[in-house]
């Protein structure tokens, strides 16, 4: 699947974007879009381009549609850290500065993007694998909620967790239902007393 790599000003601006995009790296990385994964990237610079070009008026809430589409059916991931409608805007910008002629802010612009944080995600991986071994081997912790972006410039995503106490005998308390509602609409389910 190996696309061709656009030497155009906005083809290198779309590259250079996507590159440094956490999201989409992280998924290229891991493999999320299976060992075609970085020909789906580069793949992807092409589609935005040519996108562009045969089209008039693209405003970024299209473009996050667009890749918000593209990364869940090439790689298998829902984007939900709030990193789309930036993504999107610095293309339409981009697109903008190169159709006017601005190609000196064009290339200020992308001095200023700040590279992927793939490694930021590694070591909140890492202790997030720590987190789990002691969640699998602690009988009645349960996960409250999926995992939660907590808000920063690149964001690490870190799974909370409620804690239920143990009563003595090392089994849930018999007055506690099997489930329970949390405030936000998730419902933890916990495990049931021995008989």
């Amino acid at each position: 699947m190996a696309a061709p790599y656009s030497s155009t000003i906005f083809g290198s601006a779309v590259k250079n974007i996507l590159d440094s995009w956490t999201v989409l790296q992280l998924a290229v990385n891991n493999g999320f879009g299976g060992v075609d994964s970085r020909e789906k990237a580069e793949w992807m610079v092409y589609a935005v381009e040519t996108w562009f070009k045969e089209n008039s008026n693209i405003e970024p809430y299209e473009v996050e549609d667009f890749l918000a589409e593209v990364v869940d059916n090439e790689f298998d991931t829902q984007i939900d850290d709030g990193s789309l409608p930036e993504i999107s805007g610095l293309i339409c910008g981009c697109y903008r500065l190169s159709q006017e002629g601005r190609i000196t802010e064009l290339r200020e612009k992308l001095k200023q993007l700040k590279p992927s944080q793939l490694q930021r995600c590694a070591k909140a991986t890492s202790d997030d694998d720590a987190e789990e071994d002691e969640l699998t081997t602690h009988p009645v912790c349960q996960s409250a909620t999926p995992p939660v972006c907590q808000s920063s410039t690149p964001p690490v995503c870190h799974p909370p967790t409620t804690c239920q106490q143990p009563v003595s005998n090392g089994t849930t308390s018999t007055s506690q239902s099997e489930s329970m509602d949390t405030d936000d609409g998730w419902q933890v389910v916990s495990r049931g007393k021995k008989k």
